[in-house]
């Protein structure tokens, strides 16, 4: 389901005209659809620094602030670098342990 709501939501991207209504609408619900609960500015200024592009008229009226999927992955980055570190963790735990076994 939320897939499917992903791409409902992105729909105005793809250069088709919408009502200033539900373009609104889909501004409200694209938080929701990907997953940015956690603000991410302060990560992303720390961890990279990217230089200023144009922006499509279209991308910023559906909140992107820019064409850079780094910058508009928002707290899937934060996700996906999570779940990288809790890889390594398990490796090293199965690792230390296999080695100095009791």
């Amino acid at each position: 389901m939320i897939n499917v709501m992903q791409l409902i939501v992105h729909i105005p991207l793809l250069n088709v005209n919408f009502p200033t209504n539900a373009v609104t609408f889909y501004n409200f619900i694209i938080d929701v659809s990907s997953f940015d609960i956690i603000p991410t500015d302060w990560i992303r200024s720390k961890l990279f620094n990217f230089t200023e592009t144009e922006n499509d008229s279209q991308f910023s009226s559906m909140g992107y602030q820019s064409p850079n999927i780094i910058e508009n992955l928002g707290s899937m980055l934060v996700y996906l670098l999570l779940i990288i570190l809790a890889i390594i963790f398990v490796f090293a735990i199965r690792h230390f342990k296999n080695k100095y076994e009791w």
